[in-house]
This record gives C-alpha cells, sequence and structure tokens, in this order.
C-alpha cells in the first residue's frame, strides 16, 4: 500500500496544486506497492514489498516467491530460506537454533574419469541445511577439465543434480559458487559435489558452506 494521497483539487491556486502534485508524485515514485494480504500472485512477474517479512517478492506459476540479492545481508537471507522451508515443507525452523549454525566441509581428492565424491554432508531426521555455496579448485600442474556436481538425495535413494559447473586445470582453475536464494536439502538428505576428470589423478579440492537449520 503507498502511503499518503494525492494533493485534492481546491478553489485556489492551480500553481500551488501543481506544485503539491508533483512534490507528491517525486516522493512515491518507485515505491513498491505493499502486499496486504490474498493479492493474487497468478500473473508472473509482479512486483510487491512483503511488509510482514521485510522483502520483495515476485508473482511466479501462482506463489508469491522472495527476492534476494546478492549483496543482502545475513539475517534478511537465512529468513527467506526459513520461510521458503515452511512454505515447501511445512516444518518451522530457525538457524539460531541449530547446534552448528555454519557449516564447512571439503577434502582434497586425487580423481579419476569415473565419478568421484568430493565433499558430502547428510542432515539428520530434525534439521535442513541452507547451502550458501561451494568453492572449488584444480592442481593447475596437471592438464585436466573437471565437470563438477552438486546432488541431493533421500537417504539411499538416487542422487539428483541441482547445479554443476566445469573448471580447467589450464584456464580457471578455482572458482566461488554462492546459490540465491540458498539451496534447501532437505531434512534426512544427503547432498554431495561429486566431479570427474578428462585424466586421471586429477587433484582437486571442494568446501561446501551452508547453515543448520534446526525443525522447531
Amino acid at each position: 500500500m503507498i502511503q499518503g494521497s494525492p494533493p485534492p483539487v481546491t478553489g485556489g491556486s492551480w500553481k500551488i496544486w501543481a506544485e503539491s502534485l508533483i512534490a507528491y508524485l517525486s516522493r512515491i515514485r518507485g515505491r513498491l506497492v505493499w502486499q496486504l494480504g490474498g493479492e493474487s500472485a497468478k500473473d508472473n512477474g509482479l512486483l510487491m514489498w512483503d511488509e510482514a517479512n521485510g522483502y520483495p517478492v515476485v508473482s511466479k506459476d501462482g506463489v508469491w516467491q522472495p527476492i534476494i540479492l546478492g549483496d543482502s545481508p545475513l539475517d534478511y537471507a537465512v529468513k527467506i530460506g526459513e520461510d521458503e522451508i515452511e512454505r515447501l515443507y511445512g516444518d518451522e525452523v530457525s538457524v539460531l537454533a541449530a547446534a552448528e549454525t555454519l557449516a564447512k566441509y571439503g577434502s582434497d581428492t586425487a580423481l579419476g574419469t569415473s565419478i568421484t565424491t568430493i565433499a558430502t554432508e547428510t542432515c539428520s531426521s530434525s534439521e535442513y541445511l541452507l547451502l550458501t555455496g561451494v568453492e572449488a579448485s584444480v592442481n593447475p600442474s596437471v592438464a585436466a577439465l573437471v565437470d563438477f556436481e552438486v546432488q541431493t538425495r533421500p537417504a539411499a535413494g538416487s542422487w539428483t543434480t541441482v547445479n554443476q559447473f566445469t573448471l580447467s586445470a589450464g584456464g580457471v582453475h578455482s572458482a566461488k559458487y554462492e546459490f540465491h536464494p540458498y539451496l534447501i536439502v532437505r531434512k534426512s538428505y544427503e547432498v554431495r559435489v561429486a566431479a570427474t576428470s578428462t585424466v586421471a589423478n586429477a587433484d582437486v579440492s571442494v568446501l561446501l558452506q551452508g547453515y543448520y537449520a534446526a525443525v522447531q
């Protein structure tokens, strides 16, 4: 909802009214319309301001999706992740209630031409993981082209690829990929980074970064 009302037309000076109208329009120009509740998201691409949660939202496929920017403060990004978990899976969660709020996992692996797990983590039945990003590197001394895949799966289930990228020892041999919004790893699910190389004995390293969100 846009605050305030345009100046009324009165019997006074038209010049004064016009100046008041210009001042009013300059104040409201560019502001997002506030959500009051019940607004339809059936048309894609509508922007609104979610005052209750403190972030902008956009309509997509019948749902109001939160918008997160790359330079958003941590608490804003985490709040969006917590809200998405509740919306998608019905669990109220809190990052601050997790036993370990920032998790980093990585390893140095001599990679071969078959797919190999480089880094992995498993969520318990009472926690989710908000994956914030992946850092990866390839030892430039070996002329290798390495394909990385970020994958998730339920316990003992099949792996599903949710993100992939390629690094080259002869070109871009290290990179950091950030997820905006954070990638949600469901409770009782595993997440891993697996990779394959064009040559044997390619030395690679991977770091998974994220925040645990405990079910309340």
